[in-house]
């Protein structure tokens, strides 16, 4: 029997990491054996159940299971990546042969290599991010209805479903190189998410919600959640605009974590240390006003974002990087972290994993008492993932909300972009909330921000 085939007949947890890491170990060992100077090999064990439904309509079942193997084999110099699933007639000679031939038509690069040895983590804390699988997809469909049906009993003016997902999957991950290193960990994620349209008077309106979580039972009730969507495309009825362009902005945690999807992408070792991004050169440079500081928690037990390790296998920790206003620290991996002469920040990562806890460092003011700061300006309610150009250092996000006056909601306004230069953003956050957030890799909170642009 092949070693995919075991894998087939294996549900992904503690039970198949041993199998993993002997897969892992023969490709550092067949590397080894054709010539590589050193070499890194990440082998996940992949399996995710989706269920989706839209009112009367369900989908069939969406479920994946992939084997899947990234190596990395370093000579003279150059580096020669490759990634595949495994199927039956995987061989190891194969892919480190591949990997090796590319390695020797790649471009010179004197940064590029394993993390070094002592910045391995070599001991790693249990994170407690494994919680309850297999989960039939029967329960998960369940949870989706609910969610579903929940909403279209809200109220009459909802007239559409644009769906509820309701997503589990687990992962086993192992990582080794040529230093020696070999360790693996098991994580599951859960998610659940709801986007229903109301109407009334001609005026369309979607409002969302969704929650992620390590474990099935944190997300919360189904209904409540069904219901929270639809109450917001109800209160988003209106399409009243706005006289000016520039207004205070309380944004809702839900919008703010865009904020910090931008910060994460300016700050992200590539883009800094080959000077493609605008903060580049910034370093211990004032960045936000001196009330804002930005840490990352990526050993915080049971967090969606946390990880005993990055996908260099270097540790990670508690890391902060605003301090007061000012840039302490770039996210680096290995090579950006060389080619800038720093010490390696521990933040090699796939790019939807890169933010692991990431939050703004809570104030002591409620949601309310941000919006009793803003005279007349908008209430930023929900927004869409943005488009960030980190090298021109541009931000624009469409989003829904509120006309704020006197500290107080009035009436909900059409749908708006928010744009603006990033680094003109960044220095106009004023103040943060107290409200923050748990269900996602980014944590929101409700955030002040001084005269932004809007556009209707």
């Amino acid at each position: 029997m092949s070693m995919h085939s075991t894998f087939e007949q294996m549900s992904v947890g503690p039970e198949d990491l041993p199998l993993l890491k002997q897969l892992v170990q023969d490709v550092l060992d067949e590397a080894r054996r054709q010539g590589a100077e050193s070499c890194e090999v990440l082998g996940q064990h992949l399996h995710q159940t989706r269920q989706h439904v839209a009112a009367e309509v369900v989908d069939p079942v969406d479920i994946q299971q992939v084997l899947g193997l990234g190596l990395a084999c370093y000579v003279d110099g150059r580096k020669g990546e490759v990634q595949l699933e495994v199927g039956e007639d995987f061989s190891p000679a194969k892919l480190v042969s591949q990997a090796m031939a590319t390695a020797r038509a790649a471009q010179l690069d004197m940064y590029t290599g394993p993390a070094d040895a002592q910045d391995l983590a070599w001991e790693h804390p249990q994170l407690d991010l494994f919680h309850d699988w297999p989960v039939d997809s029967e329960v998960l469909l369940g949870i989706a209805q609910r969610c579903d049906q929940a909403a279209w009993q809200t109220d009459a003016r909802v007239v559409e479903s644009r769906g509820s997902t309701m997503t589990g999957s687990a992962q086993s991950r192992v990582f080794g190189n040529s230093h020696g290193f070999l360790a693996g960990y098991c994580q599951t994620e859960f998610s659940l998410s709801s986007y229903i349209r109301a109407e009334h008077n001609g005026i369309r309106r979607t409002g969302g919600v969704q929650s992620i979580q390590r474990d099935l039972l944190s997300l919360g009730e189904a209904e409540r959640m069904g219901n929270l969507a639809a109450r917001r495309a109800i209160d988003y009825l209106g399409d009243a605009k706005l006289r000016g362009t520039r207004w205070p902005q309380v944004l809702s945690p839900q919008a703010s974590r865009f904020l910090l999807v931008a910060f994460i992408e300016a700050i992200a070792g590539e883009a800094v240390s080959n000077g493609a991004s605008v903060v580049s050169g910034m370093l211990d440079k004032p960045l936000f006003s001196p009330s804002i500081s930005i840490a990352e928690y990526p050993l915080q037990r049971g967090g969606i974002g946390s990880i005993p390790f990055d996908n260099e296998g270097v540790a990670v920790s508690m890391r902060t990087f605003v301090e007061e206003g000012f840039l302490r620290s770039y996210a680096l991996d290995a090579a950006s972290a060389r080619r800038l002469g720093m010490k390696n920040s521990g933040n090699a990562s796939l790019p939807f994993e890169q933010a692991r806890n990431l939050s703004f460092v809570p104030g002591p003011d409620t949601q309310a008492q941000l919006l009793a700061q803003v005279d007349r300006g908008v209430f930023v309610a929900e927004a869409r993932q943005p488009q960030i150009d980190v090298r021109q250092g541009t931000f624009s996000m469409r989003a829904v909300g509120y006309w704020v006056e006197n500290g107080e909601i009035q009436y909900p306004l059409s749908p708006f972009t928010v744009s603006g230069d990033l680094l003109d953003l960044f220095a106009r956050i004023s103040v943060i909330g107290n409200d923050l957030e748990q269900m996602s890799r980014i944590k929101g909170v409700s955030v002040l921000i001084d005269n932004l642009s809007i556009t209707h």
